[in-house]
């Protein structure tokens, strides 16, 4: 009282406040704006109208907290709109992977999702040898010379890499400096002296459980990893690791197969007993088969003339000297195919199916052994069933990960169009006030003023109203919500809920029926949120009801499940069955037109929602359609002492 408005709001020329109330002062209009006053730290809201005697009233009110929110919602979107691009980007990634062939390249993009995840330029990827040297196999970010890169190139810290590699664990160096072990030491002078004042290992652990390496990340500044980066280098550990370890099997799969090829060729010309010696000692499975051809030159069978030990392992059968009819009578056309294509052409093949018949995939390489009019075909396999469910889970997690970036978009659609919308039923009650205040100013009719009076009073209640909606759902949301639980009786407290909403019901003319059962039904529940679930289905029965419409109240007690059951239902609008399934989910509204022509955020059932889900109970929703009512049915624990055993 008594302070310049200049005091609290300097250099007023400057502000939008002081060009405002100079229009509204001026022009005779009404004006509103927003400001921020950095000697009071709150966000002001005003609004600024001519008054009778020349001069201008103004209306101040605290807005900080719906800026808090705004902002909150903003920095929401903002994270949101990072983890969807930062989960396509994997995604990506992943993709490009699955197909890349070459190694070195591959780890260069890693390299540089790596960088881009964790907020620096400079990483490192290690990998132990088959000799056990921990190698830095690739690095991004250093010069060639880096003293860092050619001091820890075969070796590593201890106590950094190393460790996160044998326990399979991150290890974090926040302030190399100040590190133990590294502190005073040559390795701490190299590592300080190339500008690495910080770091991270992510072990390479792949989805067979096996550590083949680390994956690091270097800071020129003290810093450690948030959270979120921390879990995107988790999982671009994880896909490195994948890739490098099927890349590796690959490699190796291939080596085998011209050694032992080659070993094989050898063998047959040197002498059937080294043949037999050769074929006894792999780990491959190789046999010898016949292709069968009818008179058209159409293959319809094979026999198996050799095999090695492995064959029968892998495959689980005794088939040398039989036919494969004799062994899969339903063979399918494509085995036929397959084997008679490497004998017609002498062209040998390399393919990948399963045997239905034992669940098991195989990798096949079959070639032609003989002259040109040689039916003989040799085949070397390898069983990779385990590898194949591998695959089929990353492709699980890719369609995963993409319904997730979905789910996110709509949910963050959902919160924008919600914000849009409901941005002006915060706005209309204020509104009102506000023009309830300037026909005070500008009369002296007492009925006038009762009337303003009025307005201002109803419309307060109507945006505490619509506060408490938001901010109950969002303490539900954020798990912030405490109940105050206690022993009550359910019928009295519906009683007490009913009769303080009947006059909703009774100003509409509305057939309020409220049936309780005759046994006391006690439940451990917090009385004040049982209410406002209660108060809530009862407003939106009243709301989408018109008059003669019946609403029925009923308190029963559950005998099979130990529960109480609330059901509110009435013979009012009624619910399209396809969008029952988003009755309950926040920023979503079934019928946009019709709830704001109603008024309300549309918060209510997902508030009762969360309330009864923190009661141990679930609620359903029911309606045959438009125009043939519905039905709200709650379900809570009983309190012991109902239980009947």
């Amino acid at each position: 009282m008594g302070t310049v408005l200049w005091d609290m709001f300097p250099e007023p020329e400057k502000t939008e406040g002081y060009r405002m109330h100079h229009k509204a002062l001026n022009e005779r209009i009404s004006v509103q704006w927003e400001t921020y006053s950095p000697n009071l730290k709150v966000w002001v809201g005003a609004n600024a109208y001519p008054i009778s005697d020349g001069g201008i009233a103004v209306y101040f009110r605290d807005i900080t907290e719906r800026k808090n929110s705004e902002q909150a919602l903003e920095e929401n979107k903002k994270r949101l709109e990072s983890e969807v691009t930062t989960l396509q980007r994997l995604y990506d990634l992943q993709s490009k992977m699955s197909r890349e062939k070459d190694i070195m390249r591959a780890i260069d993009e890693i390299l540089a999702a790596a960088c881009d995840l964790a907020n620096t330029d400079r990483a490192t990827m290690q990998l132990v040898r088959e000799d056990g040297v921990f190698e830095i196999v690739a690095q991004r970010g250093y010069a060639e010379s880096s003293p860092f890169i050619t001091y820890f190139r075969e070796g590593g810290f201890e106590d950094g890499c190393h460790r996160a590699c044998r326990e399979r664990i991150r290890i974090i160096i926040e302030d190399a400096a100040n590190c133990p072990g590294l502190s005073g030491t040559e390795a701490g002078a190299i590592t300080i002296g190339d500008d690495v004042l910080a770091a991270q290992s992510t072990p390479l652990v792949s989805r067979s459980g096996t550590s083949i390496g680390v994956l690091s990340t270097q800071y020129r500044r003290p810093y450690r990893p948030s959270d979120g980066e921390m879990r995107l280098l988790d999982q671009l550990s994880f896909l490195a690791a994948e890739f490098i370890e099927r890349h590796r099997a690959e490699e190796a799969l291939r080596i085998s197969e011209r050694r032992y090829r080659n070993q094989i060729e050898d063998a047959l010309r040197e002498s059937q007993n080294s043949y037999h010696l050769l074929l006894d000692s792999m780990d491959q499975g190789f046999g010898i088969i016949e292709m069968m051809f009818n008179e058209t030159g159409y293959p319809i069978n094979y026999r198996f003339i050799d095999c090695n030990p492995a064959f029968e392992k892998l495959t689980g059968m005794a088939v040398k000297g039989k036919f494969q009819t004799d062994i899969f009578p339903e063979t399918e056309e494509f085995w036929y195919k397959k084997f008679g294509q490497v004998a017609l052409t002498g062209e040998p093949i390399r393919f990948t199916n399963v045997v239905k018949e034992l669940d098991r995939w195989y990798d096949y390489y079959a070639f032609k052994v003989g002259e040109h009019d040689s039916r003989i075909v040799g085949i070397l396999l390898d069983e990779i069933t385990y590898r194949i469910k591998a695959e089929q889970a990353i492709r699980e997690s890719e369609q995963k990960a993409l319904a997730l970036v979905a789910e996110l978009e709509k949910a963050d659609k959902n919160k924008n169009e919600f914000i849009n919308a409901k941005s002006h039923e915060l706005r209309n009650p204020l509104a009102a006030v506000v023009a309830g205040l300037s026909l005070m100013d500008i009369t002296e009719d007492k009925q006038k003023i009762a009337q303003a009076n009025d307005i201002i009073r109803r419309q307060t209640n109507q945006l505490c109203h619509l506060v408490d909606g938001l901010l109950d759902l969002t303490r539900i949301t954020n798990n912030k919500i405490k109940l105050k639980k206690e022993s009550i009786e359910l019928t009295d407290l519906t009683t007490s809920a009913v009769e303080d909403h009947r006059f909703l019901f009774d100003n509409k003319g509305i057939n309020l029926v409220v049936c309780l059962s005759p046994k006391k039904i006690f439940l451990e529940v917090d009385p004040i949120r049982i209410e406002q679930i209660i108060g809530n289905l009862l407003h939106n029965a009243a709301k989408f009801t018109s008059k003669n419409d019946v609403v029925i109240v009923k308190v029963t007690q559950d005998t099979n499940t130990s529960e109480a059951v609330i059901t509110v239902m009435d013979t009012g609008r009624g619910i399209d069955s396809k969008d029952l399934g988003n009755l309950f989910t926040p920023f979503t509204q079934i019928d946009k037109s019709l709830d704001r022509s109603l008024g309300g955020l549309g918060l209510g059932l997902s508030i009762v929602k969360g309330m009864v889900e923190l009661h141990g109970g679930r609620v359903e929703a029911y309606s045959e359609g438009i125009g043939k009512g519905t039905k709200f049915t709650i379900r809570l624990p009983l309190q012991k002492k109902n239980i009947v055993t």
